[in-house]
């Protein structure tokens, strides 16, 4: 049973991966095309990740209003990458 739940959040954390994955693709595309519905769903489900983000880089030296590269990306790369780990150990330490 605890194998299965740990396989769950795996593909869980993975799917968040790649959401965020398609959505980097689909910002290039979408600026040539124009949005799309495929866009808008990814979005939609990025998006409230991604606000918090922005917004404390917004009040750190990296960020502010003149800010060319969009960051909040990487680091919900990154924060997807530690909670997988966080959360894999910890079901397998409940074992």
């Amino acid at each position: 049973m605890l194998l299965i739940l740990i396989q769950s959040v795996d593909m869980l954390f993975t799917f968040l991966r790649m959401v965020l994955l398609a959505r980097i693709i689909l910002s290039w595309l979408a600026m040539a095309s124009g949005p799309n519905a495929l866009f808008q769903f990814v979005y939609n489900l990025t998006e409230p990740f991604l606000v918090p983000i922005r917004r404390m880089l917004a009040k750190s030296p990296l960020g502010g209003p003149g800010m060319m590269i969009d960051f909040s990306v990487l680091i919900l790369f990154i924060l997807i990458q530690i909670g997988q780990g966080m959360v894999i150990n910890l079901l397998w330490s409940l074992s």
